[in-house]
């Protein structure tokens, strides 16, 4: 049963509908034992007052916030802000509304905003985690907190994610047909997505030796974008290339940087310079040349992690075992 803000005005209500409180609180909850024609007086008289339901009061007497937390590590960048897009989209026709908090990828502050979300009685969490080696998956399969990985793929917990190593096998495989001689990828060196990248040119015979990460034992992803593109601009200024260079970046955040850097110097993209960015955000479009890009299925991304916490939600006790779909990326051909 909902419980509402005022009894007085509930039971105001029953006076001037000429019901009971109890016939109120039934019309309030759509029960189907009222008439048409009483259901039809509560409601002409629900509205002449203006009466809201009290969301705090129903929270104690459902056991449920209808509150969904989203915890996400970098809302500067618009893959994050479009994933948001459709979680609040998809979350709010379910009835749930949704509290963003964003980490800025700092592990620290993600345990204590999942503290917080905790302490407001979320039904649930959507996290996109700060780091790979991220703290907070234990503490939140101890606390038993329904909770759904976005983006990323882990053990022991719910998961919804692309094929990060598929994407960087993609992206290794576009640059191998553009006759690249030298391979960089800006990211760290445990990233699934250089694993791919990494992996696929070696077995079609390119030597590590040209091979290369850049930024790798930096804080590279959650630097400024002004750090990323002096990183980048570094590494073509000090760096002896044999040809043509390949470069696949862990966000087109950076792969637009890229560009940045490769304009500044005078070196020509693609004929000297190709560049595959991750994600296909809006702004591959908006520069020139129009940037390839590996694309995630967003919307599909939000969808299943709210089917999934939906479910567990619904669950009682704990989950038998637990889901990870990973799905195909897409590498989307333009102009670099």
């Amino acid at each position: 049963m909902k419980a509402y803000s005022n009894t007085v005005t509930m039971k105001e209500i029953a006076q001037k509908a000429g019901v009971s409180q109890a016939t109120v609180s039934r019309v309030l909850n759509n029960h189907p034992s009222v008439s048409p024609a009483k259901r039809q007086r509560v409601m002409e008289w629900v509205r002449k007052l203006n009466f809201e339901p009290n969301y705090s009061a129903k929270t104690l007497a459902a056991n449920s916030s209808q509150l969904i937390g989203v915890v996400l590590p970098d809302m500067q960048n618009p893959y994050f802000t479009e994933i948001l897009y459709h979680i609040e989209r998809i979350a709010t026709i379910s009835g749930y509304s949704i509290l963003v908090c964003n980490s800025n990828g700092d592990m620290q502050k993600e345990k204590a905003l999942i503290r917080q979300l905790k302490a407001r009685q979320v039904d649930g969490l959507l996290i996109g985690l700060a780091n790979t080696r991220s703290e907070v998956l234990e503490s939140l399969k101890r606390d038993h907190i329904k909770t759904v990985v976005i983006t990323q793929d882990y053990e022991g917990i719910d998961c919804v994610a692309i094929s990060h190593t598929e994407g960087g096998t993609l992206a290794a495989a576009y640059l191998l047909e553009g006759d690249v001689s030298d391979f960089a990828f800006f990211g760290q060196d445990s990233d699934d997505k250089f694993v791919g990248f990494r992996d696929h040119l070696l077995e079609q015979g390119v030597s590590p030796d040209h091979i290369h990460t850049i930024g790798n034992h930096e804080d590279w992803y959650f630097s400024t974008m002004k750090r990323g593109y002096h990183t980048l601009r570094q590494f073509i200024q000090t760096n002896e290339l044999h040809g043509r260079l390949g470069v696949f970046t862990v966000s087109d955040m950076y792969a637009v940087a890229m560009l940045q850097a490769c304009r500044e110097l005078g070196l020509k993209v693609p004929e000297e310079v190709s560049i595959v960015g991750f994600d296909n955000i809006f702004l591959c479009e908006a520069v020139d040349p129009q940037l390839t890009s590996i694309a995630q299925p967003v919307e599909d991304i939000a969808r299943l992690a709210l089917d999934i916490l939906f479910r567990r939600i619904e669950e009682k006790g704990e989950p038998q075992g637990h889901q990870h779909i990973i799905l195909p990326p897409q590498i989307i051909r333009r102009g670099t």
